[in-house]
């Protein structure tokens, strides 16, 4: 592994970023790799979060040589933004929590992609934190999507696996979609009938959990104890509720504890009981996939 280590990553030194990023390209070798060839890229203070800014800015400097990633996206660590090609995928993405900063690396896509496969078909057996992102956007749909981990075997997988995608999406979103909200809708059935969950997260805005109350009776009692789930706002018009939380790891914790209530509360009796649908962020374009979250795209089936 080649390292070299930047205290500014606006900064150029023997290399600046674009040609770090060209390099990589340059050299990268035809055979298989067992490790990254990667050329650090450091933050001023390798102990503090990395900011947005920080993070866009690298992407904007990567982008010079490399044009626009192909793929975007973020792991419990931090983000993992990418430029694949059918040879090689070149990515800037965090060591990990304890190192901080940022590093860019290459790997020949074919080995990284069946790499990554093996870990999402373990994912039962492994923290979330060990899966190699937790999302992944790409804004023209090339790439083949990641396989989907296993469904959740308990509820607390599933609370687990939602409170570090929330976490990331509070984290990572902003730097590199903008504005662009993502969120996706989890359906479970309540004596036959299909009931929405729906998560979105916005940079402008908030972390909003909302749920389809409309056959509910909304008497005293019923209130009662849906606030007493944890829910904010009974919206009349269209008889959901709602709760918004801050984007901190402390609102998407209680976001996860409220999804993860509200759809026991519903009749699920396991995660196989829920289904993922309406997966998307920005306008629409480009897919939105979360391999790791743990819930299947097909319909519910009984448990």
């Amino acid at each position: 592994m080649l390292q070299t280590d930047y205290m500014d990553i606006a900064a150029t030194s023997a290399l600046s970023i674009p040609e770090l990023a060209a390099h990589l390209v340059r050299t990268a070798p035809a055979q298989e790799l067992e490790a990254p060839v990667a050329l650090g890229v450091r933050s001023a203070s390798i102990s503090a979060p990395l900011a947005a800014g920080e993070l866009r800015q690298a992407i904007d400097a990567a982008s010079e040589r490399l044009g626009p990633p192909t793929l975007y996206g973020g792991s419990a660590s931090g983000p993992t933004v990418r430029w694949r090609s059918p040879s090689h995928t070149v990515i800037l993405d965090s060591p990990g929590v304890a190192e901080g900063g940022l590093q860019l690396s290459v790997r020949r896509t074919a080995t990284l992609e069946r790499s990554e496969a093996e870990r999402f078909q373990h994912a039962n057996e492994l923290d979330v934190k060990d899966l190699p992102f937790l999302w992944q956007w790409q804004p023209l749909p090339t790439a083949p999507s990641p396989p989907p981990a296993p469904v959740a075997p308990n509820w607390e997988s599933l609370h687990a696996s939602l409170d570090a995608l929330l976490r990331a999406w509070c984290e990572q979103l902003e730097a590199q979609l903008g504005q662009d909200d993502a969120g996706f809708d989890i359906v479970v059935s309540e004596d036959g009938k299909p009931r929405r969950l729906v998560v979105l997260v916005s940079p402008a805005d908030s972390l909003t959990v909302l749920v389809d109350d409309r056959d509910s009776a909304h008497e005293d009692d019923h209130h009662a104890e849906m606030t007493g789930r944890g829910w904010h706002d009974f919206i009349p018009l269209h008889r959901w509720w709602g709760s918004y939380f801050e984007r901190t790891p402390a609102g998407a914790a209680a976001a996860a504890h409220l999804i993860v209530t509200e759809v026991r509360a519903r009749g699920a009796q396991s995660p196989h009981d829920l289904r993922l649908a309406d997966v998307g962020a920005g306008e629409g374009e480009g897919l939105l996939t979360l391999p790791g979250l743990g819930i299947t795209n097909s319909p519910a089936h009984p448990h």
